[in-house]
């Protein structure tokens, strides 16, 4: 691939998109692995920032070297300001138990250890931790099913939610699943493709953690 055009089309599509202000996000690109870097205005526009440089086609993969800089003129709420915030947004969503999570923050650095009893839940409770005044989130939690699955019933879920998605080719796709561990492996076509993979087995019952190893092959 073009690394230029590869440059060129990442730094259109974050100057495209309103979430990002592109005006201070340095672009490199080697060999297919795009590196942004400089100062960004909140935590949710890096996240979208390092999601735009994925959607460009011919990008294998992403670094982000961007540091958070929120406006001098916003009046940022404090470090115990901010966990109270981010627990009460906890509390009130209705898919969330938050008696097991607990959250610290230091510096604007949020911190999340305990645990949750499905997988797709620790990225949920990761999104809902992105609020005003957070300049970074490190994610520990860890999952404890409810119920026990068996490894081989997992793999079998995975394998049919994988293959009812029509952006994935689940013959170029390899499940492995230990003590409800999912390890993908194998190529897909594009980014869509590979976040499909990804989340079918985010939100399958009885996974305790997923380890993408698929390739992107265009």
């Amino acid at each position: 691939m073009d690394s230029q055009k590869i440059k060129t089309d990442i730094e259109e599509t974050l100057y495209w998109d309103p979430r990002v202000d592109s005006t201070k996000i340095e672009v490199e690109v080697e060999k297919e692995k795009a590196t942004l870097k400089g100062t960004i205005n909140s935590y949710s526009s890096k996240i979208a920032a390092v999601n735009d440089a994925w959607s460009v086609f011919g990008v294998l993969d992403v670094e982000s070297k961007l540091n958070i800089k929120y406006p001098t003129t916003d009046t940022l709420p404090s470090d115990s300001e901010l966990e109270k915030n981010i627990e009460k947004s906890l509390l009130w969503d209705p898919f969330i138990d938050s008696k097991n999570i607990n959250v610290s923050v230091e510096n604007g650095k949020v911190t999340l250890e305990g645990n949750v009893n499905e997988y797709w839940k620790i990225k949920k409770v990761e999104r809902k931790a992105d609020i005003v005044g957070v300049i970074d989130i490190i994610n520990k939690l860890t999952v404890t099913p409810t119920q026990s699955v068996l490894d081989k019933d997992i793999a079998k879920d995975v394998t049919n939610a994988i293959d009812r998605n029509t952006n994935v080719d689940i013959d170029n796709i390899n499940i492995k699943v230990k003590n409800g561990n999912v390890t993908l492996s194998g190529t897909v076509n594009n980014r869509n493709a590979f976040n499909a993979a990804e989340s079918s087995a985010y939100y399958t019952l009885g996974v305790r953690e997923v380890n993408n190893n698929l390739a992107i092959k265009y």
